[in-house]
C-alpha cells in the first residue's frame, strides 16, 4: 500500500515538473524574446511615423519657400514699374523682408534635412536590431513549440502510468491523499524520521510512530495533516 502510493506520489511530481516547464518555464523563455521583437518592432514603427512627419514638414517649408521667392520675383518686376521714391522704398523694405523670411526658410529646411538623416540612421540601426531581433524570436519559437510538443507527449505517458498507479491504490487512501494534494501540498505522503515528519519538520508522537512501524501502515501528521510513514529498520545481518 505504502509503495504504491509512493510510486503514485513520485508520477505525480514528475507530472508537475514536466507541466511547469511546458506551462511556465518555456513559454517564459519565448515571452521574453517577445517583448524584445515587439519593442524593437514599436521602435522602427514610431521611427517610420516620426521620418514620415519631418519629411512633410520639409516638403511645407520647401513649398512656402518657393512661394516666397516667386512673391519676391514679382515684387523686383514691380520695382521697375514704380516711379515714386516712397513707393520704391516701400518695395525695398517689403524685399528686404522676403529674402530675410527666405533665409530663415532656408535655414529651417537645412535644419531638416539634417535631422532626417539622424532619424534615417537611426532607423537603420534599429531595422537591424529589429531584423535580429525577429530571427531570434522565430527561433526560438520554433525550438519552444517543439520542445512543448515533447513534453506534452511525455505528460500523456505519464498520466496514463499515474492512472495505473491509482488503481492499485485503496480508493478511501486514494481519496485522502488527493484532498491534501489539492489543499496545499505537492508532497501529500512524507517520510518520518525519528520522530520527525518531513514536512512540518515538527515531532510525532511515539505511540503514532509506534503504531505505524507494527501494522505498517500510513498514518496522519498531527501538525501538518499530510500522510505519513515510517520506513521499517534493516535488520541486522
Amino acid at each position: 500500500m505504502m509503495d504504491d502510493l509512493l510510486a503514485l506520489q513520485r508520477l505525480n511530481i514528475e507530472i508537475d515538473a514536466l507541466g511547469r516547464k511546458a506551462r511556465i518555464e518555456y513559454p517564459h523563455q519565448l515571452k521574453a524574446s517577445m517583448e524584445n521583437e515587439e519593442k524593437l518592432s514599436k521602435a522602427v514603427a514610431n521611427s517610420k511615423a516620426k521620418l514620415q512627419t519631418l519629411e512633410m514638414e520639409r516638403r511645407d517649408l520647401e513649398g512656402t519657400l518657393r512661394l516666397e521667392e516667386e512673391r519676391m520675383r514679382k515684387s523686383r518686376k514691380k520695382v521697375n514699374d514704380l516711379k515714386k521714391d516712397y513707393e520704391i522704398r516701400a518695395m525695398q523694405r517689403e524685399l528686404d523682408g522676403i529674402k530675410r523670411g527666405n533665409s530663415e526658410l532656408e535655414e529651417q529646411i537645412l535644419g531638416k534635412m539634417e535631422e532626417i538623416d539622424t532619424v534615417r540612421k537611426a532607423l537603420d540601426d534599429l531595422e537591424t536590431h529589429w531584423q535580429v531581433a525577429s530571427d531570434e524570436f522565430a527561433k526560438i519559437k520554433g525550438a519552444v513549440e517543439a520542445k512543448v510538443a515533447e513534453l506534452d507527449v511525455a505528460i500523456a505517458e505519464k498520466e496514463a502510468q499515474r492512472k495505473a498507479a491509482e488503481g492499485r491504490v485503496e480508493p478511501a487512501l486514494l481519496a485522502r491523499y488527493r484532498r491534501i494534494r489539492d489543499r496545499q501540498h505537492a508532497e501529500a505522503l512524507v517520510r518520518v524520521i525519528g520522530t520527525s515528519c518531513q514536512g512540518c519538520h515538527m515531532s510525532v508522537p511515539h505511540q503514532i510512530v509506534n503504531e505505524m512501524l507494527r501494522h505498517r501502515t500510513i498514518g496522519s501528521c498531527p501538525h501538518c495533516h499530510r500522510l505519513i510513514f515510517v520506513e521499517a529498520p534493516i535488520a541486522a545481518s
